[in-house]
Protein backbone atom coordinates (compact mmCIF):
# COMPACT_ATOMS: atom_id res chain seq x y z
CA UNK A 1 0.00 0.00 0.00
CA UNK A 2 0.90 3.70 -0.52
CA UNK A 3 1.17 6.09 2.70
CA UNK A 4 1.42 9.82 2.58
CA UNK A 5 3.18 11.33 5.49
CA UNK A 6 1.94 14.66 6.62
CA UNK A 7 4.44 16.94 8.44
CA UNK A 8 2.26 19.44 9.07
CA UNK A 9 4.77 21.74 7.67
CA UNK A 10 4.15 22.32 3.88
CA UNK A 11 7.53 20.85 3.49
CA UNK A 12 9.13 17.44 3.46
CA UNK A 13 5.87 15.37 3.20
CA UNK A 14 6.83 11.99 1.71
CA UNK A 15 5.29 9.02 0.08
CA UNK A 16 5.84 5.21 1.45
CA UNK A 17 4.87 2.37 -0.16
CA UNK A 18 4.95 -0.65 2.20
CA UNK A 19 3.12 -1.21 5.12
CA UNK A 20 2.01 0.83 7.96
CA UNK A 21 4.65 0.05 10.41
CA UNK A 22 7.28 0.81 7.08
CA UNK A 23 5.42 4.57 7.09
CA UNK A 24 5.76 5.12 11.02
CA UNK A 25 9.67 4.00 11.00
CA UNK A 26 10.36 6.36 7.65
CA UNK A 27 8.20 9.01 9.94
CA UNK A 28 10.33 8.36 12.76
CA UNK A 29 13.04 8.75 10.92
CA UNK A 30 12.19 12.06 9.33
CA UNK A 31 11.04 13.97 12.76
CA UNK A 32 12.04 17.64 13.19
CA UNK A 33 10.69 19.81 16.13
CA UNK A 34 8.05 21.43 14.01
CA UNK A 35 6.34 21.52 16.99
CA UNK A 36 2.67 19.92 15.06
CA UNK A 37 1.38 16.05 14.81
CA UNK A 38 2.66 13.87 12.37
CA UNK A 39 -0.03 12.34 10.07
CA UNK A 40 0.19 9.02 8.47
CA UNK A 41 -2.46 8.89 5.53
CA UNK A 42 -3.85 6.96 2.59
CA UNK A 43 -3.79 8.23 -0.74
CA UNK A 44 -7.27 9.09 -0.78
CA UNK A 45 -6.13 11.41 2.87
CA UNK A 46 -7.73 9.28 5.45
CA UNK A 47 -5.82 9.71 8.48
CA UNK A 48 -4.54 6.10 9.67
CA UNK A 49 -1.95 6.75 12.44
CA UNK A 50 -0.98 10.24 14.61
CA UNK A 51 1.76 11.21 16.08
CA UNK A 52 0.79 13.70 18.35
CA UNK A 53 2.98 16.60 19.77
CA UNK A 54 3.41 18.20 23.25
CA UNK A 55 4.84 20.97 23.48
CA UNK A 56 6.23 20.38 27.45
CA UNK A 57 9.29 18.32 28.80
CA UNK A 58 7.33 14.48 29.33
CA UNK A 59 6.72 13.21 32.83
CA UNK A 60 8.00 10.19 33.84
CA UNK A 61 5.09 7.62 32.78
CA UNK A 62 5.05 9.56 29.46
CA UNK A 63 5.75 7.37 26.23
CA UNK A 64 8.33 9.24 24.49
CA UNK A 65 8.94 8.44 20.32
CA UNK A 66 11.27 11.85 20.42
CA UNK A 67 12.17 14.20 22.47
CA UNK A 68 13.49 17.85 21.74
CA UNK A 69 15.04 19.22 25.33
CA UNK A 70 12.60 20.50 27.41
CA UNK A 71 10.74 21.93 24.79
CA UNK A 72 8.36 19.22 24.10
CA UNK A 73 7.99 15.98 22.59
CA UNK A 74 6.07 13.25 20.23
CA UNK A 75 4.25 10.84 21.91
CA UNK A 76 2.98 7.32 21.03
CA UNK A 77 1.26 6.21 17.75
CA UNK A 78 -2.48 6.47 17.62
Amino acid sequence: MRYYINYGTGAGDEYVDGTIEDAKKVAEDGLAYTQTDVKIQTEDGEDVAVLNWYGVKPEENDVVTAQFGDYGFYGEWC
